[in-house]
């Protein structure tokens, strides 16, 4: 019983310890913000090697400074500083028929899908294959 005693106030002397210095301030010394990464999948069957453009200044097509991933053979991309953009995904080729993707797919910010219907949710314009 003593034991259990113990450990309580060493615990409860560790979080006094915290709130005193997390009141103790200092905002400008906080480290940066961490990002969180982002992934979805490239869909039309699922797209194998397909880019996937985070699209920050909404043209549709890669600008200085965008980010794209490439992805899996399971349709899967990850943008490892995050996407709080649109996305595009263009080329690859199709899981499921084996066939080259020539359509362009759009999809809204913290979507975790590009598909055809994403493209039409988002009221984007979808180009056809040629």
């Amino acid at each position: 019983m003593r034991q259990f005693t113990h450990s309580i106030s060493l615990s409860a002397c560790g979080l006094l310890a915290a709130l005193v210095l997390s009141a103790c301030g200092g905002g400008d010394a906080s480290p940066p913000p961490v990002p969180t990464q982002t992934s979805g999948y490239a869909v039309d069957g699922y797209l194998q090697g397909a880019a996937v453009l985070c699209d920050s200044d909404g043209n549709g097509a890669p600008s200085v400074g965008e980010v794209t991933a490439t992805s899996t053979s399971a349709g899967l991309f990850t943008f490892p500083e995050g996407c709080g953009s649109g996305m595009v995904a263009t080329g690859g080729t199709s899981a499921d028929t084996g066939l080259a993707f020539r359509g362009t797919l759009k999809a809204p910010a913290a979507a975790k899908v590009v598909s055809w219907l994403s493209a039409i949710v988002t009221n984007a314009r979808v180009k056809p294959a040629s």
